[in-house]
């Protein structure tokens, strides 16, 4: 019976998300997702193209790349000795002719983390943490925030902000006056009181001042044009009005639905995310959807899919 229950709701769902193809809203900025095999496919204007990305090989590797502005990337060069990641730098890609630049060298075993531009390109964040002690877990690695001025100076550096286990920061954690950032960061080990706690975290980059407005949640993202975050609470997505101090739940998640890669459109007008199923716990009828939520009325609405799938992805 379960069975029969299942193809049922998979061919109800072919049925909703295979059929009218009248889009409300079309790609708009500069997309790029990371492929497999050093390749990038980039969308802009709705429309893609294959680049391959030179330069990597068995000592090193380029990901987690973000646009900085209309010409270049910024990222992490992944250093190998011998098959083993000994270091990951910080570097800036020139997109067109593919010319690297190092903008920040660290020593072996010490590694880049998360890089992210703001959103006019004046500041950069970027993570880092090293691993040159032995430590027993993730839990006992810290994570040192850096922020970095467009001529890639470093101008503020906050030690020791969480541990590495939990700690999660995504494409869009700036605030519109390039002075605030989002983070989240979830303590695993419940019982640690010397673990930061659970919450999703606004730090103030000039003083590094911090504060807490959610005691659990993932996925924070800044929107683009007003002081509100978007994130992940439960499979929900929740709305957090920093002017007013409220939340609302704005997208209640379905029946066996698993939600991610949460995401601001460039004119901050709607939010993207993505979307899994697996009807009753069965991997044959594991689904992937893209949905897109509009902010004004809180609706779903059709739109051209993008096809990330689990890929790094960069859209401003």
């Amino acid at each position: 019976m379960k069975y029969l229950i299942a193809i049922i709701i998979f061919l109800a769902y072919l049925t909703l998300y295979m059929g009218d193809k009248n889009f409300e809203y079309v790609i708009t900025g500069k997309l790029l997702i990371e492929k497999e095999n050093s390749l990038l496919e980039i969308i802009e204007d709705s429309t893609r193209k294959i680049v391959y990305l030179p330069n990597n090989d068995e000592s090193r590797r380029f990901e987690s790349l973000i646009w900085l502005n209309d010409s270049f990337l910024v990222g992490n060069e992944l250093i190998f000795d011998n098959g083993k990641l000994i270091k990951i730098n910080l570097v800036k890609i020139e997109i067109q002719n593919f010319i690297i630049e190092r903008i920040m060298t660290v020593k072996n075993y010490q590694f880049c983390g998360q890089v992210f531009p703001s959103y006019l390109g004046k500041k950069i964040f970027f993570s880092k943490h090293s691993q040159e002690f032995n430590f027993k877990n993730y839990s006992d690695i810290p994570v040192d925030f850096y922020i970095m001025n467009d001529k890639y100076e470093i101008i503020k550096e906050y030690e020791n902000i969480c541990t590495l286990w939990g700690f999660e920061i995504n494409e869009s954690p700036w605030s519109i006056d390039e002075k605030r950032l989002v983070y989240s960061f979830t303590n695993l080990y419940k019982n640690d009181t010397s673990q930061k706690s659970t919450g999703i975290y606004i730090l103030d980059s000039e003083t590094g001042e911090e504060e807490r407005i959610n005691e659990k949640g993932r996925d924070a993202v800044w929107s683009p044009i007003e002081d509100k975050i978007a994130y992940i609470s439960n499979q929900d997505i929740v709305l957090y009005d920093l002017i007013t101090k409220s939340k609302e739940i704005i997208y209640k998640n379905e029946s066996f639905e698993s939600i991610g890669n949460l995401h601001w459109t460039p004119d901050g007008k709607y939010l993207f995310f993505t979307s899994h199923k697996d009807f009753l716990n069965l991997k044959l009828f594991h689904s992937y959807d893209e949905k897109l939520l509009r902010i004004s009325d809180f609706q779903l609405i059709k739109f051209d899919k993008l096809n990330i799938g689990n890929a790094h992805f960069s859209w401003k």
